[in-house]
């Protein structure tokens, strides 16, 4: 979005140690008129992107009717997928036909990847401007996931004049039993 004098934004960093060599973090963006707004903001950010998949995925064993939790065969086995609802931030294109697309892509690419066993977790974010991509990343347990981001630059995304962003977090665990 356009920088303003009268806007102040934040960045939340939210960490989880998903064992005791490995630490999830995920991070929000706040925007609001005063920096107790821009926080609130942050906040709401986390809570509707990725709260509910850290709290089913690690704490409710996939108890929440926030996320999903699906089995997906990925590299040849079957693995719990807890995959959040997706963000959506601006003004999208057509209010009519959110653009959500792009989610099978993102799905496809995982399916094919080849995830060691464990857990692991995904962002991908998009956003855009003036019919113009700004951003487009995909993480894998905190690191640039280029071969995944190389794909989904071939989505074609809705384009706009206003600013929007699209996000969705997930979960992979090894599946029990």
């Amino acid at each position: 979005m356009q920088p303003s004098s009268n806007v102040t934004s934040i960045q939340i960093d939210v960490y989880l140690r998903v064992d005791p060599d490995r630490i999830l973090m995920e991070s929000f963006a706040g925007i609001g008129l005063t920096k107790d707004e821009a926080i609130t903001d942050g906040i709401q950010n986390f809570v509707a992107n990725s709260f509910h998949v850290l709290l089913a995925a690690f704490y409710r064993d996939g108890d929440d009717d926030q996320v999903e939790t699906e089995q997906w065969d990925i590299n040849g086995q079957s693995r719990r997928v807890t995959i959040g609802n997706m963000g959506i931030r601006g003004t999208v294109p057509n209010p009519d036909e959110p653009p959500t697309a792009w989610f099978k892509a993102l799905e496809s690419q995982i399916k094919a990847s080849s995830l060691p066993p464990g857990t692991h977790w995904v962002r991908c974010y998009y956003s855009q401007m003036q019919n113009q991509p700004t951003a487009l990343e995909v993480l894998l347990d905190n690191g640039d996931w280029g071969a995944v981001r190389s794909e989904m630059l071939q989505v074609n995304w809705p384009q706009g004049e206003d600013f929007y962003s699209v996000r969705v977090f997930l979960v992979v665990q090894d599946s029990e039993g």
